[in-house]
């Protein structure tokens, strides 16, 4: 059952802590994934079928979604008749049946975020649904960072800050204290900020 609830923490507002943020979770699936599979029988007892599974799809389906996807998205100049390395294994039917594999998957995507922003309150952010397809190149070149640091700094975590944007835009008065994880996080940061002076 969906929830009804709304998470007020606020969201990355800019390219450059969110291009800190994204391999940061995304090196925290990977983790999680192999981490949960070096004992697969284990896990599949603990879980049972249904919940490994969607945690198959949903951690490392992320994963290899996002690692592959370039390739998918490359696989569109085999139907359009432009050259491709793997149109020789790789026919014009197969290419264009991926192709509008993708196109399908992108239509349920922005589909399932129209309706995520069927709330009153968040129904202005609909006019940003075409960003999403800028989200996914930017995610997968957020994987390959994710990937590199696991591998070089497996111990080592981007920190990135929260509450920038609302503190310039939002006039905080509006916000309650206890509905906003906004007003938790800063008062966190604030308290950070001030033991480590």
């Amino acid at each position: 059952m969906p929830s009804a609830t709304t998470t007020f923490e606020e969201a990355i507002s800019e390219l450059r802590p969110w291009i800190k943020q994204r391999p940061r979770w995304l090196k925290g699936y990977a983790i999680t994934c192999v981490t949960a599979m070096r004992q697969p029988r284990r896990l599949l007892r603990e879980l049972g079928w249904k919940r490994f599974l969607g945690l198959q799809v949903q951690l490392g389906g992320t994963v290899i979604g996002f690692l592959t996807a370039p390739l998918i998205w490359s696989l569109a100049a085999i139907p359009l008749g432009l050259w491709h390395p793997l149109a020789p294994w790789i026919g014009p039917v197969a290419g264009q049946v991926l192709v509008w594999g993708f196109a399908a998957s992108l239509a349920v995507t922005l589909s399932v975020a129209w309706l995520a922003c069927r709330a009153p309150h968040l129904r202005a952010l609909r006019w940003w649904l075409p960003a999403l397809t800028l989200y996914f190149p930017l995610a997968s070149a957020a994987m390959v960072v994710a990937l590199s640091d696991l591998l070089w700094r497996p111990f080592h975590w981007v920190k990135t800050a929260h509450g920038h944007y609302s503190a310039r835009n939002v006039d905080k008065s509006a916000v309650s204290a206890e509905a906003s994880s906004l007003s938790r996080t800063s008062k966190a940061r604030d308290r950070c900020e001030t033991s480590s002076e």
